[in-house]
């Protein structure tokens, strides 16, 4: 199965029209499917070599449409790359540029390379702009008052961007950092909450503004003392520095004392306990949750066991 063929599966859903009433947005592009480390990551039939491939953002848009959920939506689903000028909003012009040539510096001598952790085919650099993108639109059309919330279904991820200068952790740009400096310049919007619920601390996020106050970066993640990816930065002890002091808050799960495996009871308490309390003592203008869900009940990299009543 090509990527093209995995396109046309994408182009044949049948996306009704909303009606007037509408006021929860979708942003997807079928060309970031496109991001695969192999050729046979385009085939949902058969074991991808890659947890980040594109049969997972395949099967979200699949599983909403066989929920009718889709026509109760209005979805964008064409536009084009983040310019530059909006990346360097977040990353330095230098980042920008080795993120931009990382495919013509590769030799393509075969269908994909991988830098460091992080694989890289022709249509990565394409595909993480346009999850910046999306991000960027989804915040839009949420600050015209156009819609009530939104959600940027768009991959290659991005809260382990630009460490150490260099992409990471399956991702290229930190789309929920630049779609904030975005709202910061274009809004005028002072006060924002990035909630973080994957099972991997957000370490790009945490990096960008650890020293801004008005961003609350929340973060509820394995830890196990260090030892689970991305390691030291999901520790408790990094609440900020300077003026954002304070401002970041790491809830660690070490699953290696005890046999302890957190699950939605967990999760709920900690949202009920720590959280919630929180966020309406800062009082935001605007909230951000970077979804990872490989916090979910199933999911190998993960072993923790979140379900859906947690996340709900």
């Amino acid at each position: 199965v090509h990527g093209e063929s995995i396109l046309q599966q994408f182009k044949n859903l049948s996306i009704q029209e909303p009606t007037e009433q509408t006021k929860v947005g979708l942003v997807y592009h079928p060309d970031t499917l496109l991001h695969a480390s192999h050729q046979e990551d385009y085939d949902k039939n058969l074991q991808p070599h890659h947890p980040e491939n594109p049969i997972r953002l395949m099967s979200i848009i699949e599983h909403l449409e066989a929920l009718k959920l889709m026509s109760r939506c209005q979805v964008i689903s064409d536009y084009e790359p983040c310019s530059r000028e909006q990346l360097e909003l977040l990353h330095t012009p230098q980042y920008v540029k080795y993120v931009t040539n990382l495919w013509d510096q590769a030799g393509k001598s075969s269908f994909s390379f991988n830098e460091g952790d992080t694989y890289c085919n022709k249509h990565s650099v394409r595909a993480a702009e346009l999850a910046a993108t999306g991000t960027i639109l989804a915040m839009d059309k949420i600050l015209q008052n156009q819609w009530e919330t939104a959600y940027a279904a768009v991959r290659p991820p991005g809260h382990h961007a630009d460490i150490k200068s260099r992409v990471s952790g399956f991702c290229f740009y930190n789309n929920v950092g630049i779609a904030i400096k975005y709202a910061q310049k274009a809004y005028n919007v002072k006060k924002f909450v990035v909630l973080d619920w994957d099972v991997h601390h957000g370490d790009s996020t945490q990096q960008f503004f650890y020293k801004d106050p008005n961003v609350l970066y929340i973060s509820l993640h394995r830890f196990d003392q260090g030892k689970f990816y991305p390691g030291a930065s999901g520790d408790p002890k990094n609440i900020g520095e300077a003026e954002g002091k304070f401002y970041n808050l790491n809830i660690p799960w070490n699953t290696d004392e005890n046999e302890f495996i957190p699950n939605s009871h967990d999760f709920i308490y900690a949202f009920e306990r720590m959280i919630f309390p929180i966020i309406k003592e800062f009082q935001p203008e605007f909230i951000l949750v970077s979804s990872g869900i490989d916090s979910c009940i199933g999911d190998h990299l993960g072993g923790i066991e979140y379900n859906v009543d947690g996340y709900s």
